[in-house]
């Protein structure tokens, strides 16, 4: 006969500190592995600890491989993050200062290209020549194209067939 497993239900908050204190554990863990100061049977027991961790093992069993391992994790971790906090409360940012010989180069188009093609366009633009009474005066006679102004209304060009 089995025992009942006992469900642990936690609030957001609880799993996220949680899992926080995990995750520390784990790192711990695989960096006391890369070091590589361990004896062979001591990587083999943080092995096994690590699959506990790190598999899908209920909380309690998880918590428990916690306190063995580490003892007070909880209080580690808090001293932990003091040294870190008190070593980037020493960091100070200046502003970088830029050199004397720097200089700020910006890429254009050269103006040759721009003042030719305006030309070009103006030059065409001036060719045309807009009259209701006689056709354009193009170099082509035969195809003309006359422009006729609207009344400035707007239609739909729907035929209207209803008879």
């Amino acid at each position: 006969m089995s025992r009942p497993v006992a469900k642990v239900v936690m609030t957001p908050e609880m799993e996220e500190k949680f899992e926080s204190e995990l995750y520390w554990c784990i790192e711990k863990l695989q960096n006391s592995l890369q070091s590589g100061k361990l004896s062979k049977k001591q990587s083999e027991s943080t092995m096994k600890s690590l699959n506990v961790l790190m598999g899908k093992s209920s909380i309690v069993k998880k918590r428990q491989t916690m306190r063995v391992l580490f003892g007070d994790y909880r209080a580690k971790m808090a001293e932990e993050e003091k040294k870190l906090f008190k070593s980037n409360l020493k960091i100070t940012y200046e502003a970088i200062k830029p050199h004397k010989n720097s200089k700020f180069l910006r890429k254009r188009e050269p103006l040759n290209n721009t003042n030719s093609n305006c030309e070009e366009l103006s030059n065409e633009i001036s060719k045309i020549q807009i009259d209701n009474n006689s056709p354009p005066k193009t170099e082509k006679t035969k195809n003309t194209f006359k422009y006729v102004p609207s009344d400035g209304s707007f239609k739909f060009n729907f035929g209207n067939n209803s008879s």
